[in-house]
């Protein structure tokens, strides 16, 4: 994977951190996900796996998945010689442009996802670090000050990539599909053998009707 990307960085330590993320990213929390729903949902109308798969990558975009795409290109935006004060002014820049977001912050499920802080001390056990994420430390507490938020699996993602030496901001993208593939392909198994619809069709009529319009 590390080869793949272009990393600079391949010995233990760095085969230990692909892990980690490749681990982190693999599940998404359940069926909710879409990356995960949406296999889900394919696999009961008779597709294959391979079918099922390529509606999972459909299902990712800047809003799911893609943010480490985003969070890398953001990160390759300050320099290498951009003090704290700097690195809390481009934080400033980007919080405070009309309608603009900093990605990989935040997360629809969690107010904190648990795998950013459980991933930054593996990383400091490891002794695995660099200046993206001295840049990662600097930027989450300033936007916790600012805004109550905290990082997601994407941002701490594309800080450990661009510490590795990678430089595509798409294997943020690349990296976190790879690691959702494994949920992907055991919830269409699950799913595979149930009714298209997931119940039969009264059940499903009855559930229907339930349904608020603004579900999705």
């Amino acid at each position: 994977v590390l080869a793949a990307m272009g990393a600079t960085r391949i010995d233990a330590p760095s085969i230990r951190v692909i892990d980690a993320l490749l681990v982190a990213w693999h599940a998404g929390f359940g069926y909710i996900t879409p990356t995960v729903l949406v296999p889900r949902t394919a696999i009961g109308t008779g597709v294959s796996i391979a079918q099922a798969v390529a509606a999972g990558f459909m299902a990712s975009g800047p809003n799911h998945v893609g943010a480490a795409e985003e969070a890398m290109t953001w990160l390759k935006t300050i320099s290498a010689q951009a003090s704290p004060a700097d690195i809390r002014q481009a934080v400033d820049h980007a919080l405070d442009q009309p309608g603009n977001l900093l990605f990989g912050f935040g997360h629809p499920l969690f107010v904190q996802d648990p795998r950013p802080p459980h991933l930054r001390a593996l990383f400091a056990e490891w002794g695995f670090g660099g200046r993206y994420l001295e840049v990662f430390d600097v930027v989450c507490a300033h936007v916790l000050k600012r805004k109550g938020l905290r990082p997601n699996i994407d941002f701490i993602t594309a800080a450990a990539l661009l510490d590795l030496g990678v430089t595509q901001a798409r294997w943020g993208v690349g990296l976190g599909l790879c690691g959702r593939v494994t949920a992907m392909v055991a919830h269409a198994i699950e799913r595979r053998d149930r009714p298209a619809f997931g119940v039969g069709s009264k059940a499903a009529r009855t559930l229907l009707a339930t349904v608020p319009v603004g579900w999705l």
